[in-house]
C-alpha cells in the first residue's frame, strides 16, 4: 500500500478549499432563485412607488382619490401589473386620502435601515398610504 503524496494532499485540501469558498458564497448571495425573485421584488416595488406617486399627484390635482386605477391617465399599464403573473396590483380606496396597494412577493424583504414604509413579508401584502401625509412631506 502507497500512501498519497504530497501533491495529493495538497489537490484535495485545494479542492475542498474552493468547495467551501462556494458553498460560503451561496449562502452569503443565496442562489440564483433567490437572487431572481429578489430582482422580481424590487421590481413590484418600483411599480408600486410609481403608482404611489400618480395616485398622490391626482389627489392633490383633483381633491380626491380614484375609485380604480383605470382613472389614472399618467399611469403606464405596465405599472399596474405584477412583472411574473401580469395580474394587477390590488389597489382599494380606505378613507378620503388613505389607500392601500397590494402585491405578492417572492421573498421577505431584508429589514430596512431606512424606509420602513416599504418592508413587506413574502406572499401577499397591502402598503397603507395617505396621500394627504404624501402632500405635506413634499412642502
Amino acid at each position: 500500500m502507497t500512501l498519497p503524496g504530497r501533491t495529493t494532499l495538497a489537490g484535495a485540501a485545494a479542492v475542498a478549499a474552493v468547495a467551501a469558498a462556494v458553498a460560503f458564497g451561496l449562502d452569503a448571495i443565496g442562489s440564483p432563485g433567490s437572487a431572481r425573485a429578489r430582482r422580481l421584488d424590487a421590481h413590484r416595488l418600483d411599480d408600486l412607488r410609481h403608482v404611489a406617486r400618480v395616485v398622490d399627484v391626482h389627489w392633490t390635482r383633483a381633491g380626491g382619490l380614484p375609485a380604480s386605477l383605470a382613472e389614472l391617465a399618467d399611469l403606464d399599464a405596465d405599472a399596474t401589473e405584477d412583472p411574473v403573473s401580469g395580474r394587477p396590483y390590488g389597489y382599494r380606496v380606505v378613507a378620503a386620502s388613505t389607500f392601500e396597494l397590494c402585491a405578492t412577493f417572492d421573498a421577505d424583504a431584508a429589514r430596512p435601515r431606512r424606509d420602513r414604509l416599504w418592508w413587506h413579508p413574502r406572499g401577499r401584502h397591502c402598503f397603507r398610504l395617505d396621500a394627504e401625509a404624501a402632500r405635506r412631506r413634499r412642502r
